[in-house]
Formats: structure tokens, sequence, C-alpha cells
């Protein structure tokens, strides 16, 4: 009998005070500006330079809800084969036109998934073209990532 008379007062507050329910706008919006962090590794085309850690800090803002504009700063130190002890150290600063579609898909090779509406977990493949060398070495490479990413 308590458990038929609690479900008619929930049933009937349900009904009689209906709660106001806000849209949620669709993240990222126009004016959204994100920032993150990146980590992974740099795989250089030339087979003269060995594999190394690459890092990254990025900021993102929305121009539209599909459209942004991204600065990224990071680091990649990949070392030479013939000596361990020279590097290459690569401290790119770039800026970057991104295409989003709906799924989290860009034409970097990246995919996001947003934990919640403010932060999302991120995975990239880019490849990273770079002049050569005077020894003639070609440092370009691919960049595999995977950060956290936050939009304010």
């Amino acid at each position: 009998m308590p458990r038929r008379v609690f479900a008619l007062i929930v049933l009937v507050s349900c009904a009689t005070f209906p709660t106001a329910v806000l849209a949620q706008e669709r993240v990222p919006h126009t004016g959204t500006t994100a920032m993150g962090i990146d980590v992974g590794a740099f795989v250089p085309r030339d087979d003269q330079f060995n594999n190394a850690v690459l890092i990254n800090g990025l900021l993102e803002y929305y121009v539209t809800p599909r459209v942004s504009l991204r600065t990224e700063f990071g680091l990649a130190d990949p070392g030479l084969r013939r000596e361990p002890a020279d590097s290459l150290r690569q401290v790119p600063l770039r800026l970057d036109v991104n295409y989003n579609w709906e799924g989290g898909l860009n034409t970097g090779g990246g995919i996001e998934y947003f934990i919640n509406r403010r932060v999302a977990l991120k995975g990239e493949g880019r490849y990273h073209v770079i002049g050569n060398t005077r020894a003639g070495h070609d440092p370009s490479g691919l960049a595999l990532t995977a950060g956290l990413k936050t939009y304010f």
C-alpha cells in the first residue's frame, strides 16, 4: 500500500509541477575556445633518425561549430642512428584550419570522444612535412598522439 501511495504522489507531482528543461547548446559552438595537451610518438620517414616522444600543447578557436583555427606548440627530439648523442630537436609552432564532421572525425585524421560537455579525449595521426637538413636527411614523419582537450 505505501508503494502505491508513493508512486501516485510521484506521478501526480510530475504531471502537476513540470520542470523547465533547458536546451543544451551544441559543443563546440561558434566562439568556443579549447585548450589541450597531446603526448605521442614521432616516426621519422628517414631511417637515419630514431623514433621520438612527441609533446604538444594546443589552443583552438571555433569560427563556426565545424571550422576551427588551431595553434599548436610542440617538441620532438629524434636521435640519429649513427650517433646516439646527436639529435634533431624539432620545436614547431603551427597554425591549422580544421573542419570537424559530426562524430568527431577531422581532416587531420583525428577523433574526439567527449567525456562530458566540456572535456574530450582525443587521438590524432598527422604527417609533418619538414625540409631536409644540411646533411640531406629528411626529418619529415608521422606523428601519432593521444591527449585531453577542454572547451570553455
